[in-house]
């Protein structure tokens, strides 16, 4: 049976005809590269009807001199993806995707997605589904795909709030890798502010002001920073005005520890003035940063209890997960509840709408550990530790 998703074969063949080459030459090509390939499978992954395996596809990937994942995450999805249920007449497919994401089914996500961008939607419903492609994506662990939607977003001319929010989450994932440059390129590269009306132009000057505070342009990232907090409360949005005021203050919590810890209070203040659930959780998760990097363990940790509390109660698994990973993360207090903690923080990773960098990383820990796991368990069961895959003894 023909996959319904057609990513795969569509850029199977776009890739074979960039180098300007039939089937017989590109399997010619491969062969003369020392690189075995079957022409009559490689027609069948280009029309539809198979999709390749792992081995074939790292040889595609060899001959074509592309990524073997981004190749590997389309196969994914062209054996995972089937069509979704209908849905109700007038229903929203972003609603439903959004719903399955919360419940966690990021592939029924996808799939809706998926049907209704091919469906051709508005410019004002583009940027919306490509968020939730993106979220969806990267909760099942494609990164590429996720990457690829949102830099998509990016550049979408008619989605100016939908590109905002895209090159925003760029740039947060480049500065939790380290990398403020790439940030505030990111940032930088973006239309007039003033185009897309007062908060969203100024909570991305805040974010590049925080970028130009890791590059270490101090006075740059407080000018930014002053500058928007100006704005916003000009607009007289508190929720907005709060998440500034912690950038603020992360960005000064290294040279100026008081002053940031001043500002993180504000910003917690003002979310709660604001009566945002979301908002109070994540300035709680500032307040804990920024009291942990100036040596308050006992302040930062009372932080996160509270933040956890919150965030349960308001149904909000990604301020929850954080706030629990912190916890476990810090030193000097025993946790008398360590593994259960862990576990509820681990749960949650299938419940969180957009994963944070953090998360990520936690879901590369799990497979860290499992992978030590499993190499111990080979090396007992054969009783070899050079050649745990042989049964023969390994030669010295």
């Amino acid at each position: 049976m023909p996959p319904w998703y057609r990513g795969l074969e569509a850029l199977l063949r776009a890739l074979r005809e960039e180098h300007g080459w039939s089937l017989r030459r590109a399997v010619h090509e491969a062969r003369r590269r020392g690189i075995p390939l079957d022409r009559h499978l490689l027609r069948r992954a280009e029309t539809g009807q198979a999709v390749p395996g792992r081995p074939v596809l790292r040889r595609l990937a060899l001959l074509y001199a592309v990524p073997g994942d981004a190749l590997e995450e389309e196969a994914f999805l062209a054996e995972a993806l089937v069509p979704p249920p209908p849905l109700p007449p007038g229903a929203d497919p972003v609603a439903a995707a959004r719903e399955d994401l919360a419940r966690g089914r990021p592939l029924a996500a996808l799939a809706r997605l998926e049907e209704a961008l091919h469906g051709a939607p508005g410019r004002d419903r583009q940027g919306e589904l490509l968020l939730v492609r993106a979220a969806a994506a990267r909760a099942l662990g494609l990164p590429r795909l996720a990457a690829r939607t949102l830099e998509q977003l990016a550049r979408e001319p008619g989605a100016p709030g939908g590109r905002l929010t895209a090159r925003r989450r760029l740039a947060e994932d480049a500065l939790a890798a380290g990398l403020p440059r790439r940030a505030a390129a990111l940032l930088g590269r973006l239309p007039a502010p003033a185009r897309h009306g007062t908060v969203p132009a100024a909570l991305h000057r805040a974010l590049l002001g925080e970028a130009r505070a890791a590059e270490g342009r101090r006075a740059v990232a407080v000018r930014h920073l002053a500058a928007a907090r100006r704005e916003l409360r000009r607009a007289g949005d508190r929720a907005a005005l709060s998440e500034a005021t912690a950038r603020h203050a992360r960005a000064v919590a290294r040279r100026e520890p008081t002053v940031a810890e001043a500002l993180a209070r504000e910003a917690l203040a003002g979310a709660r003035r604001a009566a945002d659930r979301r908002a109070i959780a994540r300035r709680l998760l500032d307040l804990a940063a920024v009291l942990a990097a100036g040596g308050e363990g006992d302040g930062a940790r009372a932080a996160l209890r509270e933040a956890a509390a919150l965030a349960r109660a308001a149904r909000l698994p990604g301020e929850e997960f954080l706030a629990l990973d912190g916890l476990l993360a810090g030193a000097g207090e025993p946790l008398p509840d360590r593994e259960a903690l862990a576990r509820r923080r681990d749960a949650l990773l299938l419940r969180i709408p957009w994963l944070p960098p953090r998360a990520l990383a936690r879901r590369e820990e799990i497979l860290a550990a499992a992978r030590r796991r499993a190499t111990g368990a080979t090396r007992a069961a054969t009783g070899h530790s050079a050649c745990p895959w042989r049964n023969a003894s390994c030669a010295s």
